[in-house]
């Protein structure tokens, strides 16, 4: 009699796990927002070493925007950095013609107030006709009130200045590390190219 119920109990425990798996997986709805709108990418690294310092810089350069309308892209930098506390120049964004940055978010240096000052975007002059706009994270050469040295994320924000007219195949982004003596900042740069293909 005993071994009679326990087999109703072990069957109905059986069937109870069935139910509860089928009814799982009916409600199950897969859901994938990642890299939704991402056209193209490219990664970044660059390090001070050669220079003494240990600057240092991570990071991806998205291109985002919808296939169908590539006067709609816009570019998103984002980038780990680390400054050494002796690099008077930090790191350096130098954007070229024909883009213009519409959003900063940092909180370079990670502890410290205020991480808007330790960002400055400011246009070129005509002497450099390749870059339109360079963004500067924690340049301290002319400033004596900022702490020198940290680390923190960056995002930058990109957007087209001619939407209407023809984009070319991709985009050339130079990334500036570092400082040497009193007067070299960025020694330690590379330029990132990223296709900008649509199809």
């Amino acid at each position: 009699m005993k071994k009679k119920i326990f087999s109703m109990l072990l069957a109905l425990l059986v069937l109870s796990l069935a139910v509860v798996s089928c009814a799982d997986q009916t409600d199950i709805v897969e859901r994938n927002f990642t890299n939704k709108d991402v056209v193209n990418y490219e990664d970044f690294s660059l390090n001070a070493n050669t220079v003494g310092l240990d600057t240092r810089i991570s990071g991806t350069i998205f291109i985002i925007g919808d296939h169908e309308k590539p006067d709609e892209l816009r570019i998103q930098i984002i980038a780990w950095v680390e400054i050494d506390s002796k690099d008077w120049a930090g790191v350096e964004f130098a954007i070229p013609q024909g883009w213009e940055v519409s959003r900063i978010l940092s909180n370079y240096p990670q502890g410290y107030p205020a991480p808007d000052e330790y960002t400055t975007s400011w246009q070129t002059e005509a002497s450099e006709p390749e870059w339109h706009i360079k963004v500067d994270i924690g340049f301290s050469e002319y400033s004596t009130d900022i702490t020198r040295g940290g680390n923190g994320t960056v995002l930058i924000e990109l957007e087209s200045l001619s939407p209407e007219q023809e984009l070319p195949d991709s985009i050339n982004i130079l990334v500036g590390i570092g400082s040497e003596g009193d007067t070299v900042a960025y020694p330690c740069n590379e330029i990132i190219s990223v296709p900008l293909n649509t199809k």
